[in-house]
């Protein structure tokens, strides 16, 4: 009896190992008869947000053209959380994921097409009351930034040497640490910033340096997964394209205009 017993649950053991193993990997997204799988942020204008719980932005704009001169359809993906998104791209869910940032363990998983769609300029941000111009003023504050932000080679040796910044996961959790006094200031892009206040209803005054600190790249990420890693050099062209024909500054220009941005800059 006990030796029955013994086999049915090695027998058991052995169907569940089976059922395991036999698991179809997930389906990937298909970039050869469409529709391309476009996946991003949902707070990054105007690369990547939610209006109406849909993902629209710069991002999807120039994916969308550069599909549809490959007769193809393009689908954007339901807004979800951040890791959710970089999940699926890493398992080939999805073709391509707007805002993600050529880190390593990011280059891993994705590939990142050469030229950039837009340069995205980084502000210093602090309180309506005081006053900060340049990167010498942040010498000796407490400063944050988002997890994942990539200085420019000149400014990372900089901070390194004279500057004490915080890493935080979202935008809000650094403007609640302006507000409380926790931070001096923050480094981010200022558009998505504003977006975020104004979207929100946050109780804040913030002031912005006149000109950026830096700027960095921002960059169309393939996962490794998706048979759109064949088609790189169409996409690489197609933006090269779009950026010489002034599509990209067009869309940006109605993206950021469409979320009422500007005229807080005025």
């Amino acid at each position: 009896m006990a030796s029955t017993i013994r086999e049915l649950t090695m027998n058991m053991k052995q169907i569940a190992f089976a059922a395991c193993v036999s698991t179809s990997p997930p389906t990937l997204a298909n970039c050869t008869t469409g529709p391309v799988t476009v996946i991003g942020k949902t707070a990054y204008p105007p690369i990547s947000f939610t209006k109406e719980n849909k993902l629209i932005g710069l991002g999807y704009s120039v994916i969308k053209q550069i599909a549809k001169s490959q007769g193809l359809d393009t689908k954007v993906s339901t807004p979800a959380p951040w890791k959710r998104v970089v999940h699926r791209g890493r398992i080939g869910e999805v073709d391509i994921v707007i805002g993600l940032r050529a880190m390593n363990l990011s280059k891993d998983h994705f590939v990142f097409l050469p030229t950039p769609i837009i340069e995205s300029a980084q502000y210093i941000i602090f309180l309506k009351e005081n006053e900060l111009r340049t990167k010498e003023d942040l010498k000796g504050l407490n400063g944050g930034i988002l997890s994942g932000t990539t200085f420019t080679t000149e400014f990372e040796k900089y901070a390194k040497d004279n500057l004490s910044i915080s890493q935080v996961r979202t935008t809000k959790q650094n403007l609640l640490k302006l507000n409380s006094g926790r931070i001096d200031y923050f480094i981010a892009p200022l558009l998505p910033v504003i977006h975020l206040i104004e979207t929100t209803g946050m109780k804040i005054e913030i002031k912005f340096t006149p000109t950026p600190l830096f700027s960095v790249s921002e960059y169309i990420a393939i996962s490794k997964r998706s048979n759109c890693i064949s088609k790189q050099e169409i996409f690489e062209n197609g933006i090269k394209e779009q950026i010489q024909n002034g599509y990209i500054d067009q869309k940006f220009e109605f993206f950021s205009k469409n979320w009422d941005v500007l005229d807080y800059m005025k």
